[in-house]
């Protein structure tokens, strides 16, 4: 009889650290980090106000804006946002660029 709540205690603490291990793992799977981009506009008169788009801003946080472009956090790619920004604002793919603030080597 000792053998088998032994057995059951071994099964029930094994399944229990495979509950949580599989736990933390899905939790982490499903943080999605975001990444800090710096969008800039050929010239200032070609800058959009990005606010104004709902679409656009479901996907990006507007850290800061200057008279060139935006500081801007997203869980998009940047070359899928700067092809949305260039299909929403119908402007050539050369009057705006989006780098990710990791290789731009500016500060926020």
């Amino acid at each position: 009889m000792n053998t088998k709540v032994s057995v059951l205690l071994v099964c029930f603490v094994m399944l229990f650290i495979v509950t949580i291990f599989l736990r933390f793992f899905q939790r982490k799977a499903n943080q999605i980090e975001e990444t800090v981009y710096i969008i800039r506009f050929k010239t200032t008169s070609e800058k959009q106000n990005l606010t104004e788009n709902r679409k656009l801003m479901s996907y990006i946080n507007i850290l800061s804006e200057d008279q060139q472009g935006y500081v801007v956090s997203s869980r998009i790619s940047d070359s899928r946002l700067k092809q949305m920004i260039i299909e929403t604002y119908n402007i050539d793919s050369n009057h705006v660029t989006v780098q990710s603030r990791l290789y731009a080597g500016l500060p926020l």
